[in-house]
């Protein structure tokens, strides 16, 4: 299991840095991605999350303030005359956007379509039970916090 987690990391790891490189200000440092199985249900739950499922699988991206705000600082950095205003957030919706784009297609296969994002506060609870497939994806450089069904896991086999 753990080179299969380590496939997965170093797919999370390509997407996020494609879209460092085409989103963050400045010279983005290389993402630090974490994967790891969801062992604290307690520790996802209660948040908001960008839902984008579909038949090939399922990617919850975590959207709570801390979220909004770790994105939003490496995508307009953190100097106060860029504070939040409506053309800030339209910017950060749009990298949001684009993230979660580029990290579908890095873990579910190019073809794969975008389903529409709907956002929802509850997330299914079969993502925790024993042997679900289900794990956590973490990069704090670009304030992600998301999780993937066991989609992902056929998805990399067939890209095998």
């Amino acid at each position: 299991m753990g080179e299969a987690f380590d496939l997965l990391r170093q797919r999370a790891q390509v997407a996020l840095d494609t879209w460092m490189q085409q989103w963050a200000i400045g010279r983005p440092s290389p993402a630090a991605v974490t994967v790891t199985p969801l062992l604290d249900r307690e520790e996802w739950q209660h948040h908001p999350y960008q839902q984008l499922r579909d038949a090939n699988g399922g990617l919850w991206i975590r959207v709570c303030a801390v979220d909004r705000a770790g994105l939003a600082q490496s995508v307009v950095g953190s100097d106060p005359q860029f504070a939040a205003g409506q053309v800030i957030e339209e910017i950060v919706d749009l990298a949001a956007a684009a993230r979660a784009e580029e990290l579908r297609a890095a873990l579910f296969g190019e073809s794969a379509v975008l389903p529409a994002i709907e956002i929802t506060h509850e997330l299914p609870p079969d993502l925790f039970a024993f042997g679900s497939g289900a794990v956590g994806i973490v990069c704090s450089t670009c304030g992600l916090r998301a999780i993937v069904d066991a989609g992902v896991w056929r998805a990399l086999r067939a890209a095998r």
